[in-house]
């Protein structure tokens, strides 16, 4: 499957707010957790305690469903149920305030409108619809397919180059995988990678020693970085580029 860098980018964005919908979904359940944990030792009974184990069965089944496999689905059910959530848990806000001060009552009922915002976004949003297309989806599971053969190349792949590059003076390395018109780039303590089109790169060799070749790699006519290519990786880019 081709995809040109701009849709490889686009897939990366796409990963990122999968990642954060999780987030969002684990620190809900965690602060509904601590909630009904801290309503339970102020001894809150009766219908307001029952209002607390709904509001929080719901929390569960939503976030875990988003956090076991999001997809579609799932993303629906978190959605809905945040939204179910963020309306008990404001009416129980207000109608059980009693004596607390306004302030406090004002925090909680931002929390919940915070709350029922995000599962309207993931539930009925335009970006959260086009996210889970079948044709993103396909983009992001090229890309998580390619992340996970960059970690775990094969020693002599004909598209992969393992080298350094240099980073405040420090030595770290840098996988590339050279894909049809894209060139990927996954540097060291980076989760994400980057991409550029194979016109818009280009790596000169500055010096040539025995054991290794030092490059500067130049993206839109500007340096970018500088590395140490092996001869026979070099070679592998000079075919690729001439392609």
């Amino acid at each position: 499957m081709k995809y040109s860098e701009t849709e490889l980018t686009e897939a990366i964005k796409i990963i990122s707010y999968l990642k954060s919908i999780r987030t969002y979904a684990v620190a809900i359940l965690l602060l509904s957790l601590l909630y009904i944990g801290f309503k339970i030792h102020k001894n809150t009974t009766g219908t307001e305690l029952y209002l607390l184990y709904y509001f929080t069965g719901v929390i569960i089944l939503g976030s875990l469903s988003a956090v076991i496999n999001l997809n579609n689905m799932t993303a629906n059910i978190y959605g809905v149920s945040c939204i179910i959530a963020g309306v008990i848990y404001s009416f129980s806000i207000i109608y059980y305030r009693g004596e607390t001060e306004g302030f406090y009552t004002a925090i909680g009922l931002f929390i919940g409108l915070i709350v029922i915002r995000q599962g309207v976004s993931v539930a009925f949003g335009n970006h959260s619809k086009e996210v889970f297309t079948t044709v993103n989806q396909k983009k992001v599971s090229f890309v998580k397919k390619l992340l996970k053969s960059l970690k775990q190349p094969l020693p002599n792949e004909d598209n992969v180059i393992l080298c350094t590059y240099l980073d405040e003076g420090e030595k770290r390395n840098l996988r590339i995988k050279l894909l049809d018109d894209v060139a990927c780039f996954l540097l060291n303590g980076h989760a994400t990678p980057v991409f550029f089109n194979r016109n818009d790169i280009y790596i000169s060799e500055l010096q040539d020693n025995p054991d290794f070749i030092k490059v500067s790699v130049i993206v839109d006519n500007h340096d970018w970085l500088e590395a140490q290519f092996k001869p026979n990786d070099f070679k592998k880019y000079e075919v690729w580029k001439e392609k």
